[in-house]
């Protein structure tokens, strides 16, 4: 069965032919015109310039600058450096100088032929349209992008006037100037929206010519937040290449599967990734342009919890960037450590001691604890803790009061306030000893080996540390209290509330921080603008007008209005018609002075009934008056 695609090819192979036979016609009227006038006769530049455009439709480049170059010579000889032309030679030179990537001349070409057409033309014509956009891309390609938006919204308005607001031409401007905005400019959806609408009414809403609109307008909506659209998008698009040409592209795997990853569908994620990494394969082979499927795949597999397969999709786009020296070595070696399976202990102990030293450290085992509160740290010592995080201390300083202990999560390390963390045990290591160059905290009594029984605190927070049976002895014993702050009555006990932080006894360690810092709540942000919203909105009234147009255009085209020059009925209401527009600078007469046949005259081409000519003292029905 026979696919537009199919079409599409035929069609493209059918031009390409008629394209050579157009080159080879030009080349051997040149060699005639040569021949009877001579190298420097100006009716070659028109022959040369057909010839050097043919090249450049045939993608033979270097060809089509050297054919232009002569006509451009020949040009500026004969008709002047400054005229139209010129200048339309020059278009066709800077825009092959662009197709072989040296967007520096084809700007500086293009911006000559700029300045003749402002100079030469009154008004901004159509020409002057196609040579802004091609100057707009070539400052686009060097950088400059308030340049190319500035040029793209003139292209844009005279195209619009030229062309008509529908044209199908309007349709690719309008997608160069939607990536010129900001990702959070809500024009940029708006554009892109009535580029697709334009683009659906040419050619249909499942042709391919409109996947490249599909897929900026979906990265314009993921950008200010609209996953759903986004998703509906990218998935429109895929379904257009899997069934019209049956070649998927890369990108659009690859977009699809970062809108299931934001929406947070991971299974569907994983799926678009695999097919998009296994094309990137079969194009590139195992090189730097399959880092990022690679990078993205294991994104997908860190989230749905299989580490390890993630850490061998990092170790293997960590090998390619080392190789080819890619800029995503560090961003890879990040994510590779990050899931990288590490002994809890040995880095609990390795990270210690690059934050403290060779100090005494108590000895103990660790304890794996989850914190109860959300902590943003504001120096480097300092960790950030998220409500419920998994952290690892020691288990002869994890007791509840003030102060600073030093923790581990994951591949991060640094202190945290011991109040924010849970009293509770969710496990504890059988051993743990710090690694030297770290030494033991010497005691008084000769050391014991750890007991396998788990260690509990004095409930008063004295800091004793025993098994259950002995701090239980303990307690009936203890006579510790919390100090009250000082100059201050002692507040209300409120038995629902969380027991109050205590201060911990003295440690031979100093705290990393020695100043106690006040732990205020989060200071509330202004919330952003819902873009998603926005662009809904503007894309519901872009709709609504477009409708309200199409209404209006069903309506009679010729709808326009009737104007009176007659100085004595300055307040007569205007007088709308249907019919062909007519207009006369010369006075009309009234129609009580005007013979019989000449009202019905006046009445066909639209002379407008007043209220005088129903006064009393005339006849009061049309035929009277008509008779």
């Amino acid at each position: 069965m026979a696919t537009a695609h199919d079409a599409d090819v035929r069609t493209a192979a059918h031009d390409e032919e008629a394209l050579r036979r157009n080159r080879d016609a030009f080349a051997e009227t040149l060699r005639a015109d040569t021949e009877k006038f001579g190298l420097n006769d100006a009716r070659l530049a028109e022959t040369l310039k057909h010839l050097g455009d043919t090249h450049s439709a045939l993608h033979d480049h270097d060809a089509a600058v050297e054919v232009l170059d002569r006509a451009l010579q020949l040009t500026r000889t004969h008709h002047g450096r400054d005229s139209l032309e010129a200048s339309a030679v020059l278009h066709s030179l800077g825009t092959a100088h662009g197709d072989l990537g040296d967007h520096a001349t084809k700007r500086d070409l293009l911006e000559r032929a700029l300045d003749i057409q402002d100079q030469a033309l009154e008004t901004d014509h159509a020409d002057t349209a196609q040579t802004a956009y091609e100057l707009a891309l070539a400052h686009g390609e060097l950088g400059d992008d308030s340049r190319k938006k500035a040029l793209l919204e003139r292209a844009l308005a005279i195209e619009e006037r030229e062309l008509g607001r529908n044209h199908p031409n309007l349709a690719i401007t309008l997608m160069h100037l939607g990536q010129v905005y900001s990702s959070t400019d809500a024009k940029r959806v708006v554009v892109l929206e009535r580029a697709l609408a334009i683009e659906e009414r040419e050619y249909g809403p499942r042709h391919q010519e409109i996947v490249p609109c599909l897929t900026n307008l979906g990265a314009a909506y993921a950008d200010i937040g609209d996953h759903v659209r986004s998703r509906t998008l990218f998935e429109r698009a895929l379904h257009i290449e899997e069934r019209e040409n049956n070649v998927v592209d890369a990108g659009t795997l690859h977009n699809l599967g970062g809108a299931h990853e934001a929406l947070r569908d991971y299974a569907a994620a994983k799926v678009m990734y695999e097919r998009a990494l296994d094309l990137d394969l079969d194009a590139h082979g195992e090189g730097g342009a399959v880092v990022g499927a690679l990078v993205a795949l294991g994104t997908v597999h860190e989230a749905l919890g299989d580490e390890d397969a993630a850490h061998q999709l990092y170790e293997r786009a960590l090998e390619i960037c080392e190789r080819e020296d890619h800029p995503s070595q560090v961003a890879c070696r990040e994510a590779r450590d990050r899931v990288a399976p590490s002994d809890p202990t040995e880095f609990y102990w390795r990270a210690r001691r690059e934050a403290e030293g060779d100090g005494p450290v108590p000895r103990s085992r660790l304890r794996t604890v989850h914190a109860r509160l959300a902590f943003a740290a504001e120096s480097p010592p300092e960790m950030a803790l998220a409500a419920g995080d998994r952290v690892h201390v020691l288990a002869a300083e994890h007791a509840a009061g003030e102060g600073w202990i030093f923790a581990t999560k994951g591949a991060e390390a640094g202190y945290v306030p011991r109040n924010y963390l849970v009293a509770d045990v969710l496990t504890t290591d059988s051993e743990s000893t710090p690694a030297e160059p770290l030494r033991a905290e010497p005691s008084e009594e000769p050391s014991e080996e750890p007991s396998e029984e788990e260690e509990y605190a004095c409930e008063r927070g004295c800091g004793h540390l025993g098994t259950f049976a002995e701090v239980e002895a303990h307690e009936a014993t203890c006579s510790y209290c919390a100090p009250a702050p000082a100059g201050d009555a002692a507040p209300a006990v409120d038995a629902a509330a969380p027991a109050a932080p205590v201060t911990p006894p003295s440690t031979p360690r100093l705290l990393p921080v020695t100043t106690p810092r006040v732990l205020l709540p989060p200071i509330a942000t202004p919330a952003t603008p819902n873009w998603a919203q926005i662009a809904t909105m503007a894309r519901a009234k872009v709709e609504r007008l477009e409708a309200r147009v199409r209404t209006l255009e069903r309506a009679s085209p010729a709808k326009s209005r009737f104007l009176d020059d007659d100085d004595q009925d300055d307040d007569e209401e205007a007088f709308f018609y249907t019919r062909t527009p007519y207009t006369t600078r010369r006075k009309v007469a009234p129609l009580d002075t005007l013979p019989a046949r000449s009202i019905s005259a006046a009445l066909r081409r639209g002379r407008p009934l007043k209220r005088d000519d129903y006064s009393d003292d005339r006849p009061s029905s049309l035929w009277q008056l008509l008779k």
